[in-house]
C-alpha cells in the first residue's frame, strides 16, 4: 500500500504544479470594439504584452513561437446551454532570422509573411487585431443576446512547421496540415502536450493563455451593436 502511495506521489506533485503554472500565466484579452459593417459583424481586441521577457529572450535564441487564437460567438440562452452560433481562428508563427537580424511574421489564415527588424512591428501583427469578421448578420437575430469568447495561446513551434508554412507561404506546397496547427481548445485537451509545457515553465517557457469576454449585446433594428447594462 506504501509503495502504491509513492508511486502516486510524484504524479501528483506534476500535477499541482501544473495547475499553479497555467493558473499563474492567465493573462487578459482587451476586446475594444464590436460592430456591425456591410451586414457582417466584426470585433477588435488586442493584448498588452503578448510576448513576456522569457518569450521574448528565448525567440532572440532562435527558437520560433506560435501565436493561436480561437474567438467563438455565443448566443445567450437564460436556464439553458449558451448556443456556439460561429468560430473563427487565427493562426501567427513568428521566428528570428539571426544572419539577417530580423524577425520574420507568418500568417497560416492570411497566407501572408513580413520581415522586420523592429521586434515591436512584429509583436503588434500578433496582438492587435481589428476588424475580424466573426458572422453575417444573417446568422443573427435582433431578439436575441450575444457575447464573444476569445481564447489565445502562445506557445513554440518546432522548425519542422515553421519552414513547412515558409515553404506553403511561398507556393511550395499546394496545401498544409491543420492539424499540426491546433487551436487554442485542442492545446488544451492534450494532457500529454500540457505535461510538457510544465517542464518548458520550469526550463524558463512555457504555453501561455490569455482569455476574454466581451459585454453582452444585441442590436438595433437598423443592426448597429447595442450592448447590454445590467
Amino acid at each position: 500500500m506504501i509503495f502504491k502511495s509513492l508511486k502516486i506521489f510524484p504524479v501528483l506533485l506534476i500535477m499541482i504544479l501544473l495547475s499553479g503554472t497555467l493558473s499563474a500565466q492567465q493573462r487578459v484579452i482587451r476586446i475594444d470594439s464590436v460592430f456591425t459593417n456591410d451586414s457582417h459583424l466584426h470585433a477588435g481586441f488586442n493584448i498588452e504584452e503578448i510576448f513576456t521577457g522569457k518569450v521574448k529572450e528565448s525567440l532572440n535564441r532562435g527558437l520560433n513561437i506560435s501565436i493561436s487564437y480561437q474567438i467563438m460567438l455565443w448566443r445567450l440562452r437564460n436556464n439553458w446551454f449558451d448556443k456556439a452560433i460561429r468560430g473563427t481562428d487565427l493562426y501567427f508563427k513568428v521566428g528570428y532570422d539571426k544572419i539577417n537580424k530580423r524577425y520574420i511574421w507568418l500568417s497560416l489564415t492570411h497566407r501572408e509573411q513580413r520581415a522586420s527588424s523592429s521586434f515591436e512591428k512584429i509583436k503588434n501583427l500578433c496582438s492587435v487585431q481589428t476588424g475580424i469578421f466573426i458572422a453575417d448578420t444573417t446568422q443573427l437575430s435582433k431578439n436575441h443576446t450575444y457575447y464573444l469568447d476569445i481564447k489565445c495561446i502562445v506557445e513554440p513551434l518546432s522548425v519542422e512547421n515553421f519552414e513547412e508554412m515558409s515553404k506553403w507561404l511561398g507556393g511550395e506546397v499546394e496545401d498544409i496540415d491543420m492539424e499540426d496547427f491546433p487551436s487554442p481548445l485542442k492545446s488544451q485537451q492534450n494532457i500529454t502536450g500540457r505535461i510538457l509545457n510544465l517542464f518548458k515553465g520550469i526550463a524558463g517557457f512555457s504555453n501561455i493563455q490569455y482569455t476574454g469576454r466581451s459585454r453582452n449585446f444585441t442590436f438595433t433594428p437598423s443592426w448597429q451593436v447595442r450592448y447590454i447594462e445590467y
